[in-house]
């Protein structure tokens, strides 16, 4: 199998879904996702793993990792690997271009639930930028070049499926994700196939 950087419409995506974008119902026990914080987080990138490269075994290798090396930080994180969120990459476009338009035609009437702002300070910004871009990598996150993911596409040091949604113009000065990527991923997540363990 060949790599290939460009990540086409009908190609799948995998976003792991940890405690922080999972609830459970208090009386039912049934978990369910917090749908505007699935595909943000403090950061200007999200990770996902392309289904393309990456099968459910290898996914559940990742997560696990993961979940290792917070239980040997300093100090120790408890987390805890609820299941996975699927999208197609043109659900990806429709959503973003969806979002930007409602947001560039009239951004003084754009009507956003309190949810979706982290303080009263937030505003809409139609200057949000999405991108979903193909970020090979090796298992401590390095990246590797797109050459180096072909010629060892199966090395198991390296996640070739690693991919990324970047953000620009996303965090406001208190380091929460804007109201439009919070806005972004519960839109996406609509349409995300949800996977619980």
């Amino acid at each position: 199998m060949k790599f290939e950087e460009k990540i086409v419409d009908e190609e799948k995506l995998t976003r792991f879904l940890f405690k922080e974008t999972v609830s459970k119902d208090s009386k039912t026990g049934i978990p369910k996702v917090k749908k505007n914080k699935v595909y943000v987080d403090t950061r200007n990138e999200t990770s996902l793993q392309r289904n393309k490269y990456t099968d459910n075994t290898r996914c559940m290798f990742l997560a696990n990792r993961i979940l290792d090396i917070k239980k040997n930080m300093a100090p120790p994180q408890t987390d805890i690997h609820y299941g996975f969120a699927i999208f197609k990459c043109s659900d990806f476009y429709h959503v973003k271009n969806d979002l930007l338009k409602t947001l560039r035609k009239s951004e003084s009437e754009v009507k956003l639930s309190k949810d979706d702002f982290c303080n009263e300070s937030s505003q809409p910004d139609s200057n949000i930028s999405i991108f979903l871009e193909a970020s090979p990598s090796d298992l401590n996150d390095k990246p590797i070049s797109n050459d180096d993911a072909s010629a060892d596409i199966n090395n198991p040091d390296y996640q070739v499926g690693h991919a990324h949604i970047r953000f620009y113009n996303p965090i406001p000065p208190n380091n929460y994700p804007r109201p439009e990527a919070r806005l972004f991923s519960e839109k996406l997540c609509e349409k995300s196939s949800i996977e619980f363990l």
